[in-house]
């Protein structure tokens, strides 16, 4: 049995809370698919082409570091 995926067109914003403990959310962009994972640190994205496990690009980022930024920004956090 094949996977039935619906297209989406998001128009203004869209949310997407990852909580503690859930599965990665993986997005398909063209050819590619692109997985974000929540950590015990912060966050890692990695970038596939489509159906491979061979990753061609990845970032990660700590949740305290982004904590240390928010309070030291006068203005606040930016609004999504």
């Amino acid at each position: 049995m094949s996977e039935v995926l619906t297209p989406i067109s998001l128009d203004g914003k869209a949310e997407a809370l990852l909580v503690p403990g859930a599965e990665p959310l993986w997005i398909r962009v063209d050819n590619m698919q692109v997985g974000i994972t929540r950590t015990d640190e912060g966050v890692v994205v990695d970038i596939t082409p489509l159906g491979r496990n061979t990753v061609i690009a990845s970032t990660y980022a700590f949740s305290q570091e982004a904590k240390d930024l928010l309070e030291g920004d006068e203005d606040g956090p930016p609004v999504l």
